[in-house]
């Protein structure tokens, strides 16, 4: 009978070892879209918070925000630069304004956010305006799923 060498029964453990691993807790990594919605629009009729008629969320298979940012009516489209991380239990949008000087109006600007595949049922959704004089986030709710 052949006795296996020391090197080999360390590589069998390591395998074995490997193989029983639980998922990272590191950053998830969720299939997400985020679009700015063309035109002004006004206030949402329905929302998640009775003081702000401008976020809406829904978390139940997929989680699916809809927000606004006011900024100058031109262009009424394609005028916001998006990026966001999902990172443990949070979700953090930033958004830049691409044109922010181009005339005097004022309109809200709506944003659409899915992401899929999220592993948590609770999430600290943050939404940030780059190049804002304030550090304060424009949105920052914490989400449940249904």
């Amino acid at each position: 009978m052949h006795t296996p060498s020391p090197v080999s029964a360390l590589l069998i453990l390591l395998v074995i070892a490997i193989a029983g691993c639980e998922k990272s807790t590191g950053p998830e990594s969720a299939s997400s879209t985020i679009v700015e919605l063309p035109g002004c629009r006004p206030a949402l009729s329905k929302s998640a918070s009775p003081n702000d008629s401008c976020f809406s969320w829904q978390f139940s298979g997929s989680l699916s925000v809809d927000f606004c940012v006011l900024a100058n009516c031109c262009p009424d489209s394609n005028r916001f630069a998006m990026s966001h991380v999902t990172d443990a239990d949070s979700i953090v949008v930033t958004i830049a304004d691409t044109a922010a000087n181009l005339c005097k109006c004022v309109c809200r600007h709506w944003v659409h956010a899915e992401f899929q595949d999220l592993a948590l049922n609770k999430y600290r959704f943050l939404v940030y305006l780059q190049g804002s004089a304030s550090q304060k986030p424009l949105y920052d709710a914490v989400i449940n799923r249904n």
